[in-house]
């Protein structure tokens, strides 16, 4: 019946409802948004049917509208309000009908709800290379999809091309490599039997980043590649400790601009302030305190520093033989310099001679003398022939001679000069006399010795200074001649 009055007084809470399309029948759900309403009461629902506000002429049971007459199906629910608070309610199992669905079509084990609330049938859809854990992918054929052998996940772990062996993680497999998982180490695993590696794309201006965080610091630990002047950076607890420039330069602690770094390794502990040697800048040592290179081996081992070309990849070497803590040092990939390992130092090629008269020779005046029937004792690198001396390289040269005449004249002066390519000098004066004895010979010894600077290829000889001849005996202890270089 009509409703005749004031207006509805005000209520805070006021909820809509869905409109009922009549069939004649007397009973109805009452629904908000497609969910069973069960309104507080009878008096808390106002419903207007063909613009007439309904009272007294229904009841309600839970979400029940129960009419006292029958409304048509031309009659029209204009709205339903409910008045203060009400219940949605979760429809009881199998108590959800046709009807309450407002569906069409078969509802069966066979079919499904779709969206235009139609019930369609199932059609067969069938798993291609089905399996546990494995990810279902489309086939490109209708009803039909894929199950993935290469593309897994149990929730946890993501394999891509990989079903076995997979960490803790993401494990994209190219190929096997035969190699086990490290456990330490399986968050993110790129696997290929041949060559593997990982892409960052950038702009050209743009860096690209690879961080290792804690709880601290999100990126205390640090690789970088900088676009823009294409060098590479390298962090340790949030401080660059190294860089490699664009030309291949390489700076350990040391960030400096590359004019400053050299050209092959500077390691930089801190700044002496001074300025890198363009000629000796392959590997740079810098700290503003101390600096210096270790090279540790077994106890029984070698440490060496070589230098080569390309004729001989050691033609210059120091070598430390742990094995009688020895030290010697490689010139020519000969021994230079040999330091043994109770402090003795041997030179096996410093420049040495000595040659000693094997047959009783005369020299005339002015003439050189050991230039014939001498035996070589030693001569060290081959730098005396026929008497004569050439030094091999710039230095101070010690000399010994001595001569031994035996058939000196009585009343006769003798003397030997050593010739050189800068002065000459006289040496082993001796006069000879036989007061009061006459009509005989003797023996003369005479010896001398000099230090003499020279230049590389001087030469040095000895030369029969005498008035008269020398008969030089043969005699190792007293006709001889030798040198060597001393500093």
């Amino acid at each position: 019946m009509s409703y005749i009055g004031r207006g509805v007084d005000a209520i805070s809470n006021v909820e809509k409802l869905t409109n009922i399309t009549f069939d004649g029948s007397t009973t109805y759900n009452l629904v908000k948004d497609g969910v069973a309403f069960t309104p507080s009461g009878k008096n808390n629902i106002l419903i207007s049917i063909d613009g007439v506000v309904q009272q007294g002429n229904f009841t309600v049971a839970g979400s029940t509208i129960i009419f006292d007459w029958s409304p048509a199906s031309s009659n029209t629910c204009n709205w339903i309000q409910h008045y203060g608070v009400g219940v949605l309610n979760t429809p009881a199992d199998s108590s959800v009908n046709m009807a309450q669905l407002g569906a069409s079509g078969t509802k069966s084990s066979s079919t499904f709800l779709a969206g235009d609330n139609t019930f369609k049938t199932i059609a067969g859809t069938t798993i291609n290379t089905n399996g546990n854990d494995r990810l279902i992918t489309g086939s490109g054929t209708a009803n039909t999809l894929t199950g993935e052998t290469n593309l897994t996940y149990n929730g946890t772990i993501l394999g891509v091309g990989a079903s076995a062996d997979l960490g803790a993680g993401v494990h994209i497999k190219v190929s096997d490599t035969g190699a086990s998982v490290n456990g330490s180490a399986d968050e993110l695993i790129i696997e290929r039997s041949g060559d593997n590696g990982m892409t960052f794309l950038n702009s050209v201006s743009g860096e690209s980043f690879i961080n290792f965080g804690d709880s601290g610091d999100n990126d205390i630990g640090q690789m970088s590649y900088h676009h823009s002047s294409n060098h590479m950076a390298f962090k340790t607890n949030a401080s660059e400790r190294m860089r490699i420039t664009s030309g291949g330069i390489v700076g350990v602690g040391a960030t400096a601009s590359s004019a400053d770094l050299g050209t092959g390794l500077h390691v930089r502990t801190s700044d002496s302030g001074a300025t890198v040697n363009a000629n000796f800048d392959e590997l740079v040592l810098e700290s503003s305190g101390n600096a210096g290179l270790s090279i540790l081996t077994a106890t029984d081992g070698y440490a060496g520093i070589c230098f080569g070309d390309s004729g001989n990849n050691q033609i210059g070497s120091v070598i430390y033989n742990h094995g009688d803590n020895s030290m010697q040092i490689n010139t020519s990939a000969t021994i230079g310099i040999r330091i043994e390992g109770s402090g003795e130092v041997t030179t096996p090629r410093n420049p040495a001679f000595r040659i000693y008269q094997s047959t009783q020779t005369t020299y005339a005046s002015g003439h050189t003398m050991y230039n014939q029937n001498t035996t070589e004792e030693y001569d060290v690198n081959a730098d005396i022939a026929s008497g004569t001396f050439t030094a091999p390289v710039t230095g101070k040269y010690l000399f010994s001679m001595s001569y031994y005449d035996v058939t000196s004249a009585e009343n006769q002066q003798y003397y030997m000069e050593f010739i050189t390519s800068n002065r000459n000098y006289r040496w082993a004066n001796i006069n000879y006399y036989r007061n009061g004895y006459t009509g005989a010979s003797g023996n003369m010894k005479g010896e001398g010795t000099l230090i003499v600077d020279m230049d590389v290829n001087d030469t040095a000889y000895v030369k029969c200074g005498s008035s008269t001849n020398v008969d030089n005996g043969n005699n190792a202890q007293n006709a001889y001649y030798s040198g060597i270089l001393i500093g």
